[in-house]
């Protein structure tokens, strides 16, 4: 049986938020400030709403904090992705069979609003599409 993510502090849910998913990147490799996240998250939102984004990290284990005199610091604890990455690799035999019986130039990228792929194919007739 394969594994499924749990539901109190949700994985997926963490990382559903474009914003999130900056402040992710930005935490990796490095412990930054509440000020510094709001500087550097290249989004204009405020110091509350990224506390309370990092507080939805925080809640699926993403993110651990620890007090340094006045002030928090963040940090990216990597485990839950792996966690995430064992669940999505379950479907890794699906895409690389769709790519092998359809060729690699026509299984393109994940389109950003759903998942579903795109092909790449220039036959514009209405079978084709």
């Amino acid at each position: 049986m394969r594994s499924t993510p749990s539901a109190s502090g949700d994985i997926f849910h963490a990382i559903d938020h474009p914003v999130r998913r900056a402040l992710l990147v930005a935490l990796a490799g490095r412990e930054l400030s509440l000020a510094a996240l709001v500087r550097d998250s290249g989004a204009s939102i405020s110091r509350p709403g990224v506390s309370q984004h990092l507080a939805v990290m925080e809640q699926a284990g993403l993110v651990q904090t620890r007090r340094q005199g006045r002030q928090r610091l963040y940090r990216l604890d990597p485990a839950p992705l792996a966690t995430l990455h064992n669940w999505v690799a379950q479907f890794e035999p699906l895409w690389r069979d769709a790519q092998a019986q359809r060729g690699a130039d026509v299984v393109g990228p994940l389109d950003r609003r759903g998942g579903e792929t795109r092909s790449t194919s220039t036959d514009k007739s209405p079978a084709g599409r």
